[in-house]
């Protein structure tokens, strides 16, 4: 084995002592001989606290034991063991920081102190986390717009934006409402999570509560503490028997303006965050013009249909005149025979003095009678 020259030996001091890294000496037996100051940085331990411990001081009951139990045969065995520790500061705050623990031998090899280089990587863990949250994110938005780009089923539209700002954000009341076009009411049309029943067909006037102030202003409302708003309106938390602490009134933007709004209630105060904010804002943008459109083809569905019915209701209006202009004609062409031939009858009932012939004309007299009053009341309906 190489050796530095004794000169070399304050330079190294220098620059463990001065290292970036967290650096800790242990004997063989696990109980720390040496800590530089990043250590004390990191974990709160002065040296005087830690020398004499074991490393055992750190743990925090969240790295699983057979971690432990890898690392421990891995640098008995002589080889260099790198991994991760989600371990404990002397303040109790937790912290994750990546290891490489290196077995030292002596002249005759026996392993007789073990060296560890640590570095804290709780920053980088939290913002690889934010960033695999915020890219499942992304794709879940972008399912939301593939869909509603794809249909013009307003009611499907309207659940899956609900159900899916829901599961996003985590937030246990989600519901969207859109603003009555008759009325100017809100009306909630879909909602999310445990309270949908209560929220769904649910009204407020124009102008009325948080979510009137977010739609006539056409901006977002991060609302941290509702208790203390006396815009807030009670009445679906009443019937739930939960306080909403705080909540997120989102609008939803058309082209004319505002159609609707997205909100977001937690029992948690201070519950939404900037992040969550610009989240339901891209939302709300993509969702505005999509229910803009469907609205719009429900509309003209609906005039399509009226009118459909219009045509229908004049087409048989037509027919029915013709069979009544067709009818006057046959039953003008019909009562003029039956006229003649009940005046025939009667004048040959009164010449004839055979019962027999009497009695065939008076037959046919009441039949042509008869017929005569049928034909009547065909005119009648052709009226």
């Amino acid at each position: 084995m190489n050796q530095l020259p004794e000169d070399y030996l304050p330079v190294l001091q220098e620059a463990v002592e001065k290292s970036a890294s967290s650096i800790v000496i242990t004997d063989a037996d696990g109980r720390i001989l040496y800590v530089n100051p990043q250590f004390t940085r990191a974990t709160g331990y002065s040296r005087e606290e830690a020398i004499g411990q074991n490393p055992r001081i750190l743990k925090s009951g969240y790295t699983p034991p057979e971690k432990y139990r890898e690392l421990w045969q891995t640098i008995s065995g002589g080889q260099t063991w790198r991994g991760e520790f989600h371990n404990k500061r002397k303040d109790g705050s937790l912290f994750w920081e990546t290891a490489v623990i290196t077995p030292v031998r002596d002249a005759n090899g026996r392993i007789t102190h073990y060296l560890a280089v640590k570095d804290d990587v709780t920053q980088s863990r939290q913002t690889r986390r934010e960033l695999e949250e915020r890219n499942r994110q992304l794709e879940a938005v972008n399912q939301i717009l593939q869909t509603i780009v794809t249909t013009l089923d307003l009611e499907r539209i309207l659940q899956l934006i609900a159900d899916k700002i829901h599961e996003l954000l985590k937030a246990p009341a989600a519901s969207i409402w859109l603003i009555d076009r008759q009325t100017g009411s809100l009306v909630c049309r879909s909602a999310a999570g445990p309270y949908r029943e209560l929220l769904v067909g649910r009204e407020l006037p124009p102008g009325k509560g948080i979510s009137g102030q977010a739609v006539a202003r056409g901006q977002t409302i991060n609302e941290p503490n509702l208790q203390n708003n006396p815009r807030y309106a009670r009445g679906a938390e009443n019937k739930a028997g939960v306080k909403m602490r705080s909540a997120l009134f989102v609008p939803l933007p058309t082209v004319n303006g505002v159609s609707g709004l997205i909100t977001l209630g937690s029992p948690e105060p201070e519950r939404f965050r900037e992040e969550d904010v610009v989240l339901a804002e891209a939302i709300a943008a993509a969702a505005g013009g999509a229910i803009e459109q469907a609205r719009l083809h429900q509309q003209l569905r609906r005039q399509y249909k009226t009118e459909k019915e219009m045509k229908t209701r004049l087409a048989q209006a037509e027919k029915l005149a013709a069979i009544g202009e067709l009818t006057a004609g046959i039953t003008h062409e019909l009562n003029n025979p039956l006229t003649a031939i009940t005046l025939y009858s009667q004048l040959l009932e009164r010449k004839t003095g055979d019962q027999k012939e009497r009695s065939i004309l008076q037959k046919i007299r009441a039949q042509a009678q008869r017929a005569s009053r049928i034909v009547r009341r065909l005119l009648d309906f052709a009226r």
